[in-house]
């Protein structure tokens, strides 16, 4: 039981709490936690026989399970199936694997009335995530970062990021890679509604939960290893204030192969917003390798 885990955290909730789970789990992978949650994994699951599949992970591939508890848990086969799987984990540990959590008093077969828990009935998913944290033992634990940095930090860049994260997910690359996004000048340091618009058209799902834009420093450039600028013209500015980055700061097309620069799509419409984050995806996604190899080198 020693083995390394592919996953930090595996998640075991009924539909009914998707919501609040699904939060969570964004939240979790914003941080670089990595988490079980079976939205993330649809195309890996896609085929597979689910009962084998599933009894795997929750058994054998988690650091942690963390049971969402309520009256609609008990009554889904599937939750069941991965209680019992856990549990099956649970008496071959000498410590704590299950860490149960409620959304009411539902009891639940082999979790004990004594067992500690975290009561969700007056906390929110940034709150859980907290928790979690301290529990993981939780430190900024990423050996590489990549900036990708914009004019105002609301549009371009965020999406970038979280296409970035995405494709990190689905190619299961073994890197603790952090991705943040960087505005050169200070303006409504929030992420664009046209951007939250196009990722969830393109992903099914908010993930800017929690994603907060940053004004560029000297200090996370230097700690950088790689810097996508999305213009000639922004790094033009980047280079004039911090010109010891010169070596490790790109234009993003020109990093990748292409020419020209990514339009920002501020304040137009919700078209040219899907527009501009499909651009760059089907860029990053090309070249994905590349952008690996750079990182690691």
């Amino acid at each position: 039981m020693n083995q390394k885990k592919k996953f930090d955290i595996a998640l075991s909730f009924a539909g009914e709490n998707r919501e609040y789970v699904e939060r969570v789990a964004i939240l979790l992978q914003q941080l670089g936690i990595s988490v079980f949650y079976d939205s993330f994994e649809e195309p890996n699951l896609w085929g597979k026989n689910l009962y084998d599949y599933l009894s795997d992970i929750y058994q054998n591939q988690a650091k942690y399970t963390i049971v969402f508890i309520s009256e609609s848990y008990n009554e889904k086969l599937w939750t069941n199936h991965e209680r019992q799987s856990m549990q099956s984990r649970a008496l071959e540990e000498n410590r704590e694997y299950i860490l149960p959590v409620r959304f009411d008093n539902t009891t639940v077969p082999g979790i004990l009335n004594t067992t500690g828990y975290i009561d969700l009935r007056n906390k929110k998913p940034e709150e859980l995530v907290e928790i979690i944290k301290k529990k993981l033992g939780f430190v900024h634990r990423y050996n590489k970062l990549l900036l990708y940095v914009s004019h105002g930090g609301t549009c371009r860049d965020p999406m970038a990021v979280i296409i970035t994260q995405i494709l990190m997910r689905e190619k299961r690359v073994n890197m603790n890679l952090i991705v943040k996004g960087q505005a050169l000048y200070k303006h409504d340091l929030t992420v664009s509604n046209g951007a939250r618009h196009a990722i969830k058209q393109i992903y099914g799902a908010d993930f800017f939960l929690n994603y907060t834009p940053e004004q560029i420093s000297e200090e996370i450039c230097n700690e950088a290893d790689l810097i996508l600028v999305m213009s000639k013209e922004n790094l033009s500015t980047l280079l004039k204030r911090f010109p010891s980055v010169k070596n490790k700061s790109y234009v993003f097309k020109e990093f990748f192969g292409s020419e020209g620069d990514i339009n920002d799509p501020f304040l137009m419409d919700n078209e040219t917003y899907i527009k501009c984050a499909n651009e760059m995806k089907e860029i990053i996604t090309e070249r994905f390798d590349c952008l690996i190899n750079a990182l690691n080198n």
